[in-house]
């Protein structure tokens, strides 16, 4: 499910179905709808690719952005929802292309409650993993997100390289990364500088890799949050290296 906000355009949403692969018991037709149904879905705000029920089957994705996704600046219009752009369910997903992700946070900043009350409203965060494996994010950028910057749960075998993260230094709350019951995963040559910590590491977290990462400002690279729920899941294995921090609080 991939949401995709245009600025500038009072559109009612649509909604698109996708039909990607017909298969029968004598031959395969091969239907190239997602490009198609993304580009028509960019032109529309609001607008929401939706793949129906069933099963399809669809070789590796590759989301390659090159210009810059912006996010409507009023919280109000997310709806409670806690993530902007969310992949989740993908095996073998590629997002790439040297583009950003706008977040559009100097607003929700200002409502943000989460640094002095534990039981807030949390904001969207600019891009969220969810059971992604065999996968890939390369070359991006994440500008200004309203809370994390982008939040891994339950991936397994995700890398990431080349990715720089910035926000403003009185930016509360926007970790750059932060992983969350997931393994196998590895963050080299990031440049991250926010509010909060670079990196995070949660419950559940285990064969953690960083490498590489220059960080600051920001809290630093941690462990952590831990303890504030029951049957959260042990953490292991978590390797930090070649790291330069500046201007971190912690380390």
């Amino acid at each position: 499910k991939l949401k995709n906000n245009k600025v500038g355009k009072n559109l009612s949403i649509a909604t698109i179905s996708l039909l990607l692969v017909l298969a029968s018991t004598k031959a395969q037709q091969v239907f190239d709808a997602l490009t198609k149904a993304w580009k028509a879905a960019c032109a529309v705000a609001g607008s929401k690719v939706v793949i129906s029920t069933g099963g399809y089957k669809l070789g590796a994705i590759e989301f390659n952005l090159r210009g810059t996704l912006q996010a409507p600046s009023d919280v109000a219009s997310f709806n409670g929802k806690d993530g902007w752009v969310v992949f989740e369910h993908i095996d073998g997903l590629t997002v790439s292309g040297g583009g950003v992700f706008d977040g559009k946070g100097q607003q929700a900043w200002q409502k943000n409650e989460c640094s002095k009350e534990k039981s807030c409203n949390v904001l969207p965060i600019n891009i969220r993993f969810d059971y992604v494996t065999n996968s890939k994010v390369q070359d991006i950028t994440s500008k200004d997100s309203k809370f994390f910057h982008i939040n891994l749960l339950e991936c397994k075998k995700l890398q990431f390289q080349h990715v720089t993260i910035t926000a403003p230094a009185d930016s509360p709350n926007t970790d750059g990364i932060h992983v969350g019951r997931s393994s196998q995963t590895t963050i080299t040559n990031a440049n991250i500088g926010t509010c909060d910590d670079c990196i995070s590491v949660g419950d559940g977290a285990q064969d953690i890799t960083v490498n590489q990462v220059t960080c600051g400002p920001g809290h630093g690279i941690s462990i952590g949050s831990l303890g504030r729920y029951e049957n959260e899941e042990p953490v292991s294995e978590i390797r930090v290296t070649s790291a330069t921090l500046s201007n971190t609080k912690n380390a």
